[in-house]
C-alpha cells in the first residue's frame, strides 16, 4: 500500500482513507499558512516518479527551448497526474487529502499538477535566483488569487501540496521559502532595505521560513501565503511534485480526465478529478461520516 491509498481487490480502485486533522495542525495552518507531513510518499514512488519526471522534464526541455539544458536554473511544468498509476494515488493520497479537506473544504477538486525542477548553481552572494526568467533578487509572491489587500474575497481558495522528490535537509537545496503568516497579511509585503545586495533578506526577518525535508515529505500551503523558490547551491537537481487543490468553482482544471481513469478511483476521486456529479459530493459524505463537516466553507478572509 503505497502513498497512504488501499486498493479495492473486487473493483481494483483506489480508496482514500481517513486522517484526523489534530488541534496543533489546524492552528499551525491558520497561523502560519502551510503544514508539514512527514513520510507522505514513500521511496518506491519517490523513485517511480523521478524516473517518469526526469523522462518528461528532458522531453519538455528539448521541446521548450530546443536543447536538454535549463535556462535560468529552474523548470516548471504543468504535469498529468493521470497518466500513471503511482501519479493517480498521489492525487487521493490518504496521507494528505483528508488534512486538505478539513483544512480547507470538502467541495474540492484536483486543479492541475506541477513538476518543478531547480538545477544546481555555484555558491555566490549574487546568484541568479531561480524563476521562468531570472532575476538578481527573489521573486516573492502569491499564487492564483492575487487581489488587492482590501479585495472583500481575498482568502485561501486553493492548497498546494508539494511533495520532495529529493533531498532538502540543508539549506540552499532549492526547497521553496515560505513566509509564514503572509497568508493573514492586508498590508503589501514590507522589505527592510538595509542591503542593497539581497535587500529581500530582511523581510520580515523571523517570518520566512526555509523547511528541512527529506524524499518523500510533503508540505501543504496556502495560495495566499507569500513564497519564493530557494536556490539550489547543491551538487544536483531539486526536484518536487505539486497537486493542487481548490475550490470547485475556482476556474477550470488543467487536464480533463477520461472515463477509463474514472473507473480506477473510488467516489471520492471521480470528485477530485472533476467529473460532473449530481446530489451530494461524496467527500461531504465521507466528512459527514467522520464527523468533520463545517458548517460553513473554510474560507478565511483576512480583513
Amino acid at each position: 500500500m503505497i502513498l497512504g491509498v488501499r486498493t479495492n481487490q473486487n473493483h481494483r480502485s483506489i480508496i482514500v482513507e481517513f486522517i484526523r486533522l489534530t488541534k496543533e495542525q489546524f492552528h499551525h495552518f491558520d497561523e502560519n499558512g502551510y503544514l508539514v507531513v512527514p513520510k507522505a510518499m514513500d521511496r518506491d514512488a519517490v523513485e517511480e516518479i523521478v524516473e517518469i519526471g526526469d523522462r518528461f522534464m528532458e522531453f519538455e526541455l528539448c521541446r521548450s527551448h530546443k536543447d536538454s539544458k535549463p535556462i535560468n536554473y529552474y523548470f516548471n511544468r504543468h504535469f498529468d497526474l493521470t497518466q500513471n498509476e503511482t501519479l493517480l494515488q498521489v492525487v487521493t493520497n490518504s496521507n494528505t487529502i483528508p488534512l486538505v479537506v478539513q483544512l480547507l473544504s470538502s467541495d474540492i477538486r484536483l486543479s492541475g499538477g506541477n513538476l518543478i525542477y531547480k538545477y544546481p548553481q555555484l555558491v555566490s552572494s549574487t546568484p541568479i535566483y531561480p524563476d521562468g526568467d531570472g532575476r538578481s533578487f527573489r521573486n516573492w509572491h502569491r499564487d492564483l488569487n492575487n487581489f488587492a489587500p482590501n479585495h472583500p474575497i481575498r482568502n485561501t481558495v486553493a492548497i498546494r501540496v508539494t511533495y520532495c522528490l529529493t533531498d532538502f535537509s540543508k539549506p540552499n537545496s532549492g526547497i521553496t521559502l515560505l513566509v509564514a503568516g503572509s497568508h493573514r497579511l492586508i498590508n503589501p509585503l514590507h522589505f527592510d532595505k538595509q542591503d542593497p545586495q539581497q535587500p529581500e533578506a530582511d523581510i520580515y526577518p523571523d517570518k520566512v521560513v526555509e523547511l528541512s525535508l527529506h524524499p518523500g515529505d510533503a508540505y501543504l500551503f496556502s495560495t495566499l501565503i507569500y513564497h519564493t523558490p530557494a536556490v539550489n547551491f547543491t551538487n544536483s537537481v531539486a526536484k518536487v511534485l505539486m497537486a493542487n487543490y481548490a475550490y470547485r468553482w475556482w476556474g477550470e482544471p488543467v487536464y480533463q480526465t477520461t472515463d477509463e481513469v474514472f473507473d480506477k478511483v473510488d467516489e471520492i476521486g471521480t470528485q477530485l478529478l472533476g467529473k460532473r456529479i449530481s446530489g451530494n459530493l461524496p467527500l461531504t459524505e465521507w466528512a459527514k461520516e467522520h464527523g468533520i463537516l463545517l458548517n460553513e466553507p473554510q474560507m478565511r478572509i483576512y480583513v
